[in-house]
């Protein structure tokens, strides 16, 4: 049982630091709001086009709310398959949901 816990220990440390280079993009107001992030949900860009000017502020703050939603929903299914590669379901302890 103790080396099983070690195995999955050492594995999630790896599932970690490539969950960190899996980079999806989130997108809302026809790709006029773009937000990239990786699988651990750190956002590394974002982009908004000059068109989003003509927004008022409550339509501009639900598209950017809905940008980063589309983009954590990709990064949950991106961070589920690379886990999935790297740690078997049937290594995982009981209760275990991936990605964590």
């Amino acid at each position: 049982m103790m080396k099983r816990a070690q195995q999955v220990q050492k594995d999630m440390q790896l599932a970690q630091q490539q969950l960190a280079g899996v980079w999806v993009e989130g997108v809302a107001a026809a790709g006029a709001i773009k937000i990239q992030l990786n699988c651990r949900n750190e956002v590394r860009k974002v982009f908004l086009d000059k068109q989003l000017s003509e927004y008022d502020d409550d339509l501009l703050e639900d598209a950017l709310v809905a940008a980063m939603n589309d983009g954590l929903r990709k990064a949950e299914v991106a961070a589920k398959d690379v886990m999935a590669k790297i740690v078997p379901a049937e290594m995982m302890p009981p209760g275990v949901n991936l990605p964590f």
